[in-house]
């Protein structure tokens, strides 16, 4: 006999929402440490640090930031550790649309580091 999704107990909301302050402190500090890396690449003390290797940089802080999310700030994992249901108006709508942009950046960010390796600059 298969369970109904009605069967299965619904998360607290303050779990949900608790994990969704850490995702949201994750994407500020990740958006702050993108912007320093964007504004490194044009300081003229550092093009010979990042030397050809700015598209490499950027990609791979992609994926670096897709895959800490994946494994410490996805709020559905996080919420429901024993498999229980994630009742979709605890959810913030801009929370759960910035969470699926970032846990599919690494295929933009595996794209960069590919790219990087042809580009010449």
């Amino acid at each position: 006999m298969q369970i109904a999704p009605k069967q299965i107990k619904a998360v607290d909301v303050e779990i949900v929402s608790k994990n969704q302050k850490r995702f949201v402190s994750f994407l500020a500090i990740s958006i702050i440490l993108g912007v320093m890396i964007l504004l490194s690449f044009f300081v003229n003390n550092l093009t010979q640090f990042w030397s050809g290797n700015r598209l490499w940089g950027a990609g791979s802080f992609v994926v670096i930031v897709s895959v800490i999310h994946t494994r410490f700030f996805d709020i559905r994992k996080k919420s429901t550790p024993f498999n229980e249901r994630v009742d979709p108006r605890t959810l913030t709508p801009w929370i759960c649309y910035a969470e699926k942009i970032i846990s599919h950046a690494w295929l933009l960010g595996a794209v960069l580091v590919g790219v990087s390796r042809w580009v010449h600059y």
